[in-house]
């Protein structure tokens, strides 16, 4: 059987990048923007260590290995690099 970590491929303008969404955890979530707005939470997104920081609302699309949508258009709500990993949300 062949695992592959990042499965995934997020688009933003011209730029790709590998990485895996999952459902967010617990179910869809609601997140306080820094505007103070609500959003839903549908996706967590796990990026390889070392991707360049994606800025926030950025709007990006998100396609499985078979070129399928996981989403389409949407904006990037949450983009943290850590010392061992690099996590989105939408």
């Amino acid at each position: 059987m062949s695992f592959e970590q990042y499965p995934d491929t997020l688009t933003y303008g011209t730029t790709s990048v590998k990485c895996r969404f999952v459902p967010a955890r617990g179910g869809d979530r609601v997140v306080k923007l820094q505007d103070g707005s609500e959003v839903v939470v549908k996706f967590d997104i796990a990026f390889p260590v070392g991707t360049a920081n994606i800025p926030l609302q950025t709007v990006i699309s998100g396609t499985d290995k078979s070129g399928a949508y996981i989403v389409y258009n949407q904006p990037l709500l949450s983009f943290h690099i850590g010392q061992l990993h690099c996590k989105g949300a939408v």
